[in-house]
C-alpha cells in the first residue's frame, strides 16, 4: 500500500514541503515527527528559498521559480546594462574562437566568475540557458575579449 508523496527540500535549517491535498495529513505527521526531535518554526507558505522567488497562482495551479533578484545582482556586478530589447536566444549560433593570446590572471579570473554566476542561475532556474553556459565554460582558461 502506498501511503502518498511528500517532498522535502532541504539546506542546512531551511526545508520546504510539497505534497498534495490528499497527503496533507501524512505531511503534518512527518513535520510534528521532527518537531518533536527538533527545534522548528512553521512560517507559512515560502515566498522565497535560497535566493529564489516562488510564485504560487492556485487557481491556476502552477508554481514560477524566478531569480530576477539575483540575475539583476550579478548584471550590476559585472555592470552589464539589462534595458534594451533581449535577444531571442540567449547566445548567437556562431561558433566562439579560442583567444590568439594569452589572456591575463584578472581577465579569466572575472570570465570565471561571471560563468559561474550564470552557470548557478542555469542549474536552478534557467535550464534554457544551459547550452549557451556550457559553451561559454569551454573557454574558462583562456577568454577572448569577444566572449565578454
Amino acid at each position: 500500500m502506498t501511503k502518498g508523496s511528500v517532498i522535502v527540500f532541504f539546506f542546512v535549517d531551511d526545508t520546504i514541503w510539497a505534497y498534495k491535498k490528499a497527503d496533507q495529513q501524512i505531511a503534518k505527521e512527518a513535520i510534528e515527527g521532527l518537531k518533536s526531535r527538533y527545534k522548528m518554526t512553521q512560517l507559512g507558505e515560502p515566498k522565497w528559498f535560497l535566493g529564489i522567488h516562488i510564485l504560487r497562482d492556485r487557481r491556476n495551479r502552477t508554481i514560477w521559480l524566478t531569480q530576477d533578484a539575483y540575475i539583476d545582482k550579478i548584471a550590476h556586478k559585472f555592470s552589464i546594462q539589462l534595458d534594451g530589447k533581449v535577444p531571442a536566444t540567449p547566445m548567437g549560433l556562431e561558433e566562439l574562437l579560442k583567444s590568439e593570446t594569452q589572456a591575463t590572471k584578472k581577465s579569466i579570473e572575472v570570465y570565471q566568475q561571471k560563468v559561474g554566476s550564470i552557470l548557478f542561475a542555469a542549474v536552478s532556474t534557467r535550464p534554457d540557458i544551459a547550452f549557451a553556459v556550457s559553451r561559454l565554460a569551454r573557454h574558462n582558461l583562456n577568454p577572448s575579449d569577444a566572449m565578454y
